[in-house]
């Protein structure tokens, strides 16, 4: 099994232990080929296969727990942020913003620190996609151009390259790609 395969296959478990979720019927190649002409942007080779493999989204009560790709076409028919246009966040601001977690002092949030909100962007990203809403003015996003396609991050309030020390508390970090991510989520919600 090639690491992409084991990926895939911890997620399926991870997913099958939680028992409020419900994944939807995987789309077809070509709902994801046409959803991908229309937007402009070939997705990201993880949540593609993700779509076609295992489920066009995953439902909890009824609602989006990560988004299909109907979900997604009104994210962005919405109008907030383009996603063929480069994401907006690069490596090095990617990198300053994991540092400047690293840094903070044990106790403080992320939301409190001034160096932090330095590096914000104010506005509705471009370059990504809205995959998950956790509440209120908190998204997690699939960047799907620019130097961070790939890989999801945290926008809303504040913005940042999602990592699993962000929900496990400890400092510095490792962004997330799509399974990793999803894994993480499903661990969480489980």
């Amino acid at each position: 099994m090639n690491p992409f395969e084991h990926a895939v296959s911890r997620v399926r478990s991870a997913l099958r232990a939680c028992e409020d979720l419900e994944l939807r019927p995987p789309a077809t190649e070509a709902a994801v080929a046409e959803f991908e002409h229309r937007i402009g942007v070939r997705l990201p080779a993880s949540f593609r296969t993700f779509m076609v493999e295992v489920a066009d989204g995953i439902r909890t009560d009824d609602e989006p727990w990560l988004y299909g790709l109907e979900d997604l076409a009104i994210e962005v028919a919405s109008g907030r942020g383009d996603p063929a246009r480069p994401f907006w966040y690069g490596d090095a601001e990617a990198s300053a913003m994991l540092a400047a977690i690293a840094e903070l002092p044990d106790g403080e949030g992320v939301l409190d620190d001034e160096r932090l909100a330095a590096l914000q962007k104010s506005g509705d990203p471009d370059g990504c996609l809205t995959i998950a809403n956790h509440g209120g003015n908190d998204f997690s996003v699939l960047v799907v151009t620019g130097e961070q396609a790939g890989w999801v991050w945290r926008t809303g309030e504040i913005d940042l390259p999602e990592t699993r020390e962000l929900y496990s508390g400890a400092r510095g970090a490792t962004p997330l790609d799509f399974l990793t991510w999803l894994e993480v989520w499903a661990e969480e919600f489980g």
